[in-house]
């Protein structure tokens, strides 16, 4: 290795070599001519210095040759160093990583400049891993062992130490699946996944909520745990700790990735407005721990879940319309009374979940009838509690119910005959006059409400008005008469809350008909589903089995009243059908000088007429036939 030098003091260019100066030249014009670069080792474009060059060094004067000679003379205590071999003051350590991640070796090394560094695995070289630390990235199992690097320079090589590799499962994560858009009063299943790395058996935990706002109803092996043996300890679920162990067979693990491994039941609270509420994990009543086949205990971690639980629509919300008010209250019952009787019906499937609301156990029967008016007089009341909304959407069959648009009524299951009746009394009316059909109950003592319809030929007879019957006091009483003109009625009547007609026959409604003129026979009046359904309930909104039975109503002409005299005897008679009319006197001939009075006369009845014989007067006397 030789030392080179060169000076320059304005006038002679002088070069040595090892110490001694080798040549001189005067040079007069500098050396560093206009703004082109400083090259050592080289002239400019040319002549390229095929060597290695130390320690190049550029002083502000020109060094004297005794300087020099000193420099050169000082050895490695100068600038002539003589190279060293690479070695190591820090070796590559050991590392741990789990699958997936990232981990660096490095090493520290000192000899003279440059180093070269080529890292190995298990004794191979890594292709292009030539820099003082080697990082891995996504490390797999198969990364795993001895790693170690081999150090260069122009003196030597240096070996380093190995450094082993261990790659290692991440911790599996347990984890309380989120739930959106649970609906309030209604169950909620909420999962528990786990995130396996495919060496799990088993695992126990326990899980903590806020039993204001959930309260646990069951749990059930999820879709990723199929077979699995599942303990649950619910001894203090009441006061919301639920304890969980799942285990698989024997020697079985599960399956790497995203596994359901159980879903948690819960009802949510009734709320009328949003709200959300956390499951997280907890140690009590049984610990956290996953757990390997072989019974190694695994690292995890867990996180907690959120469910999000929507406001309450409540059975029997109908006021205002159409979304309610989060309330049922009595203008809610007047409400459902209407949609009972057809006088008002809902318009969207949310209103009619919210009106069909009896049977209270199924949420409603797919029919808006008599008991969902009682029902909803229930919440009302406060006799039930209120009822987060569901069941049915739109008008549906069930349990042998017929909708709507059957013309027959219906005729609920029961003792055969019925002991429990609606009946249409026969009554006659005059052609051209007002008649009143009367609509009886054939009462058990345990009827709170009633609907019907009433059909009827609306050739032969006009609806006038309806009023309460003699047996409905303290009954209230819905009306439809929108399709009296096609012959048809509505009514739906009932009583109180939890109140019941008295048994025996009683009379519900009274009917008011007018006979066309030209009409004339038998008109039936019969039980009808439109507008309104028939059905009987009882005070807890339950439908009580009942039959139906059809009425007549006989349109005559108005009657005729005949006279005759048998010896000192004058005879009256009039058709046997007129039995509401009475027979009436009046003296002074026609018209009469004296008020019309009663005759109080026991007619005798023969097979199509009344007949009354009385003594003949000494005075004028003329008889009549009134309907009072």
């Amino acid at each position: 290795m030789d030392h080179f030098a060169a000076t320059y003091d304005g006038a002679w260019l002088k070069v040595y070599l090892n110490g001694v100066l080798e040549n001189q030249a005067a040079w007069t014009q500098g050396i560093f001519p206009g703004t082109a670069p400083l090259l050592i080792g080289e002239a400019l474009y040319q002549s390229p210095f095929n060597g290695l060059i130390d320690e190049p060094s550029i002083y502000s004067r020109a060094l004297s040759a005794a300087e020099i000679a000193s420099i050169y003379a000082a050895g490695g205590s100068g600038k002539c160093v003589m190279p060293r071999a690479p070695y190591i003051y820090g070796q590559p350590t050991n590392k741990v990583v789990a699958v997936g991640g990232s981990v660096t070796f490095s090493v520290a090394a000192g000899g003279t400049r440059p180093l070269g560094y080529q890292w190995s695995f298990g004794g191979s070289a890594l292709d292009g891993a030539t820099n003082a630390s080697l990082t891995l990235t996504n490390v797999q199992f198969s990364q795993a062992g001895n790693y170690s690097v081999v150090i260069t320079n122009v003196a030597g090589t240096a070996s380093s130490s190995n450094a082993t590799l261990s790659v290692n499962f991440p911790p599996a994560s347990v984890r309380v699946v989120n739930v959106t858009n649970a609906q309030s009063g209604a169950t909620v299943n909420v999962p528990v996944a786990l995130a396996a790395n495919g060496n799990e058996n088993g695992l126990s935990f326990s899980l903590n909520f806020d039993t204001t706002k959930l309260t646990y109803v069951g749990i059930a092996l999820g879709s990723g745990a199929s077979g699995a043996n599942l303990l649950t300890n619910a001894a203090q679920a009441a006061s919301g700790k639920l304890g969980v162990i799942l285990t698989l067979q024997p020697n079985q693990t599960f399956a790497a990735g995203a596994q359901e491994l159980v879903q948690v039941t819960f009802m949510a609270a009734v709320r009328t407005t949003a709200f959300s509420t956390t499951v997280i994990f907890g140690d009590v009543p049984i610990v956290r721990e996953l757990s390997d086949a072989p019974g190694n205990v695994l690292a995890a971690t867990y996180a907690s879940g959120v469910v999000w639980i929507q406001a309450a629509n409540f059975e029997g919300d109908l006021a205002p319309r159409p979304n309610g008010d989060k309330a049922v209250t009595v203008t809610d019952w007047v409400m459902a009374g209407r949609y009972a009787a057809r006088l008002d019906y809902p318009t969207n499937a949310a209103e009619f979940q919210r009106a069909d609301c009896a049977p209270r156990a199924t949420l409603g029967d797919g029919a808006i009838t008599v008991i969902d008016w009682v029902q909803v007089g229930l919440y009302a009341a406060h006799l039930d509690p209120l009822t987060a909304a569901g069941g049915p959407t739109n008008e549906v069959h069930l349990g042998g119910n017929v909708s709507e648009k059957d013309s027959t009524p219906r005729m609920p299951h029961g003792d055969s005959p019925f002991s429990r009746l609606l009946e249409v009394a026969d009554t006659m009316v005059i052609q051209g006059m007002t008649g009143t059909a009367s609509v009886q109950l054939e009462s058990q003592g345990d009827e709170n409400a009633v609907g019907f319809s009433l059909l009827f030929d609306p050739s032969a007879m006009n609806y006038v008005s309806a009023s309460l019957g003699s047996e409905s006091n303290g009954v209230t009483m819905f009306v439809n008469d929108s399709q009296a003109g096609a012959g048809r009625l509505g009514f739906v009547l009932g009583l109180g809350t939890r109140r019941s007609f008295i048994s025996g026959t009683r009379e519900l409604v009274k009917v008011t008909f007018r006979a066309a003129a030209a009409a004339k026979g038998n008109c039936t009046v019969s039980f009808a589903n439109q507008p309104v359904p028939c059905e009987v309930s009882g005070t807890n909104a339950l439908p009580l089995a009942a039959g139906y039975v059809n009425g007549t109503i006989t349109v005559n002409p108005l009657p005729s009243l005949s006279i005759g005299r048998s010896g000192e005897d004058i005879t009256l008679a009039w058709p046997l059908w007129a039995t509401n009319f009475g027979l009436q006197a009046a003296e002074g001939g026609l018209p009469p000088t004296v008020p019309w009075t009663n005759l109080v006369a026991v007619p005798t009845l023969t097979s199509n007429q009344a007949i009354v014989t009385l003594p003949l007067a000494a005075t004028n006397e003329v008889y009549r036939l009134r309907q009072p």
